[in-house]
């Protein structure tokens, strides 16, 4: 006899109905009713019976071959910003217009339940917090658009999935690797593994003599082997500093580039309280602020990045991380730093008394054809940036910033959000560059020079060769004197004379 299938329940956020409410002595717990109330959620809808297919896969991996009987079957909770009630929905399942609207505008995410007592929280997708500061803004590239289906109600939120690490199919590393390859960068080529394919996978590398279940974590070389094996290019960047331990510029300057070519970046390290190695996923950062360099000076746009956003499974999605030294002003250490508190409530900070995490490594998944590296692009920028500022006789000052970008949204998006005032010049752009251009590469690498918020140069390389053949092909010149620039590098042979400009001004 099959059991009959549960109602869908409503609640008020953060009451007793809401089982949210009765996990808040798990730290995460604590985190997600902060998140919630911070968005001012006011409404939960609860599916009892969700079948979600990371837990069964676990569960087939694991659960269900313990003597605890853990089912297989989750609940799903959908938190909304006003209060949604039986009445409302079932107008809004009818095609109400009106009712759809309201409550399609006000979903703030979802939450798996998983039924594991001690790690509840499986896959869980909730809206970024309201951009406060738009001229500093969030650069969440990694984001993308998750669709749940309710009784044929589609809800969607834009975010990037998170969850609880459960200790019996993945430790720290595999959940972050895990989030990583949930990226936007992604949704087009691939299938996102589980958790316990994402151990299977590492353990079949033949890098661990340790058991496969319960999960023992994963080493840095699991990681890079699993994301190999998996038909990604692993990126990498380790600390320049003794133990592997990151000076500002360089750990700033790498986890922006690749967030903004739109790969999260697991980031490895140590707890500074007690030495424990963790791991976890950086989502985002809070854009710096664009200070012209002094003439003579080049210097790298985003060495000066205050905040990190980090899906934690120790802590929550999003968390906000303060990047700050050591004592002696030295080396990175991540400190969590909640945003000002947005509700009226007197839920307790679940940052408080966190600790610091001492990143040693950062590693991304990138596509097969990318093969140059943050640390590459870096040093290309600064020593081509170094030269145009030569010949202006050190008159300017440039700022310098990377990343990695399709073909298709350099052309479309990105040129389109630069020359957004200026339409005429970026139909003759894009024109140009589709014409002009031999044959480009799927993904390319771009330096971007600019003075304060003003781009003033990008140089688009060749991201499918090897380090000593990079080159670049082309130039966009959004300033006359970034053609006299290079030009008079081409006349000197200090840049390729092969090289197509393109007059994006």
């Amino acid at each position: 006899m099959t059991s009959a299938p549960s109602s869908l329940v409503f609640a008020s956020f953060d009451h007793a109905a809401d089982p949210l409410a009765s996990l808040q002595e798990v730290p995460q717990g604590q985190f997600l009713r902060w998140y919630l109330a911070d968005l001012g959620a006011q409404s939960v809808l609860i599916e009892e019976k969700y079948f979600d297919r990371d837990y069964l896969s676990e569960f087939a991996a694991f659960y269900c071959t313990s003597s605890a009987g853990y089912p297989n079957v989750c609940q799903r909770l959908h938190y909304f910003s006003i209060a949604v009630d039986r009445p409302m929905f079932e107008r809004a399942v009818a095609d109400d217009e009106d009712a759809l609207r309201k409550i399609q505008d006000a979903y703030l995410g979802f939450i798996v339940r998983r039924p594991i007592p001690g790690t509840p929280f499986g896959r869980t997708v909730l809206r970024w917090y309201p951009e406060q500061s738009p001229d500093l803004p969030r650069v969440i590239e990694p984001a993308r658009f998750y669709t749940s289906h309710v009784a044929g109600l589609e809800l969607g939120v834009r975010g990037l999935a998170w969850q609880q690490q459960d200790d019996g199919v993945g430790k720290c590393a595999t959940i972050a690797l895990w989030s990583m390859l949930h990226s936007s960068a992604f949704d087009d080529r691939h299938v996102v593994p589980t958790t316990a394919e994402i151990t299977q996978t590492a353990h079949r590398a033949g890098l661990s003599a340790a058991p496969l279940f319960p999960s023992s974590g994963l080493t840095a070389a699991q990681l890079i082997a699993s994301l190999r094996d998996s038909g990604f290019t692993p990126l990498v960047v380790a600390g320049e500093l003794p133990d592997n331990r990151f000076g500002r510029e360089r750990f700033s300057s790498s986890l922006a580039s690749l967030i903004r070519s739109g790969y999260p970046v697991v980031v490895a390290g140590a707890s500074e309280r007690d030495g424990v190695g963790h791991a976890a996923c950086m989502v985002g950062f809070r854009q710096a602020a664009s200070n012209t360099p002094n003439p003579g000076m080049v210097e790298l746009e985003d060495a000066k990045t205050e905040f990190v956003y980090i899906h934690d499974d120790n802590l929550g999605p999003a968390a906000r991380f303060r990047i700050e030294l050591d004592a002696k002003g030295t080396y990175v250490a991540l400190r969590a730093v909640p945003p000002t508190g947005k509700h009226t409530g007197t839920l307790p900070d679940p940052t408080k008394n966190y600790p610091r995490l001492i990143p040693k490594l950062l590693l991304a998944a990138a596509h097969q054809d990318v093969r140059i590296t943050p640390d590459r692009l870096h040093t290309l920028g600064v020593n081509l940036g170094t030269m145009i500022v030569a010949t202006t006789g050190n008159g300017l000052g440039l700022s310098c910033s990377s990343r990695m970008i399709r073909l298709a949204a350099y052309v479309g998006p990105e040129l389109g959000r630069i020359l957004a005032d200026r339409p005429s010049v970026l139909g003759t752009t894009r024109l140009s560059l589709w014409e002009s251009v031999p044959p480009m590469s799927l993904h390319l690498g771009v330096i971007r020079f600019g003075a304060g918020k003003v781009p003033l140069l990008d140089v688009l390389y060749d991201t499918t060769d090897s380090a000593p053949n990079m080159r670049a092909f082309c130039y966009v010149a959004y300033h006359p004197e970034m053609v006299a620039a290079v030009e008079r590098l081409v006349v000197l042979r200090l840049f390729d004379d092969q090289v197509v400009s393109v007059r994006a001004f």
